[in-house]
């Protein structure tokens, strides 16, 4: 029960982490690229926080389960 809550603050640290390098990468990318480039990659960002926040939330009811 303790080694699952440890993941997901592992599992946290790691979305964190991934939304500051989305983020630098947007920022990146609205330097040097098109608009069009941009949107596609804020379109992929979005979809990829959204399974994030699935996989978290999953995490989360299995953990309350226990």
């Amino acid at each position: 029960m303790q080694s699952l809550s440890f993941v997901v603050h592992i599992f946290k640290i790691i979305n964190a982490l991934a939304i500051c390098i989305c983020m630098f990468r947007l920022w990146l990318m609205s330097k040097h690229s098109s608009k069009k480039k941009t949107l596609q990659l804020l379109y992929s960002i979005s979809q990829t926080l959204h399974i994030l926040h699935v996989i978290l939330e999953v995490n989360l009811h299995l953990h309350s389960a226990v």
